[in-house]
């Protein structure tokens, strides 16, 4: 068995939201990963108001909140094994979570109400929702090659490759989230979506599963 390692160090920031949490990370994977809620980032979880830090910057203009967000792919290992001719190469040990970032989420004094917190937490969920898709397709992958060394650059750059994929897809969801909700101030839009994202939570298995 060959084995190495790779840190792709994927960061995306995001005017939404965003974390996987890594209570739902089997043991191994969530030692491996090492995130930890501290004073500047969280896993995902419900938030409250005290976890947005930050100031909002001007150019939000009048918007009262704003969550910010990153899917996070931090490394995986490859697992290469001979096949008969071929080497066939799996990523194993995946660390990947999604983070709040409280010092740059933020909220406007005096409009801290709940609905609005709501549709900051439907962003956060939407965030776990695709993490846990990638983690699924990232776990389900096999590249084979005759060459081990081969294998494991085409399986990395595949990854790669579905990493940005899945962040444009993301990030189009949670601007057409706040276009359709009106930044949640449209009340029939907004239960339409929170309704949605709901059962995608539900629909989609977590990470380490």
């Amino acid at each position: 068995m060959v084995t190495s390692r790779r840190n792709l160090g994927g960061v995306v920031g995001a005017t939404v939201v965003v974390l996987v949490s890594l209570s739902s990370l089997k043991p191994a994977e969530a030692a491996l990963c090492g995130q930890r809620e501290n004073d500047v980032h969280a896993p995902y979880r419900q938030v409250t108001w005290k976890d947005f830090k930050g100031k909002l910057p001007k150019s939000l203009g009048p918007k009262a909140a704003h969550i910010a967000s990153a899917i996070l792919l931090k490394n995986f290992d490859i697992d290469s094994r001979q096949d008969g001719e071929d080497w066939v190469a799996r990523p194993t040990k995946i660390c990947l979570y999604a983070s709040m970032n409280k010092l740059e989420s933020a909220r406007r004094v005096g409009h801290e109400k709940p609905a609005l917190l709501a549709h900051e937490q439907a962003h956060f969920d939407i965030t776990e929702v695709f993490t846990r898709t990638l983690y699924g397709k990232v776990k389900a992958m096999v590249v084979r090659d005759s060459d081990p060394g081969q294998a494991a650059a085409q399986l990395r750059s595949q990854v790669a490759v579905l990493y940005q994929e899945t962040v444009a897809e993301w990030k189009a969801m949670q601007s057409r989230y706040d276009s359709e909700s009106l930044h949640g101030t449209h009340k029939r839009k907004q239960k339409r979506w929170l309704a949605q994202v709901k059962k995608l939570l539900a629909d989609t298995p977590p990470v380490g599963s």
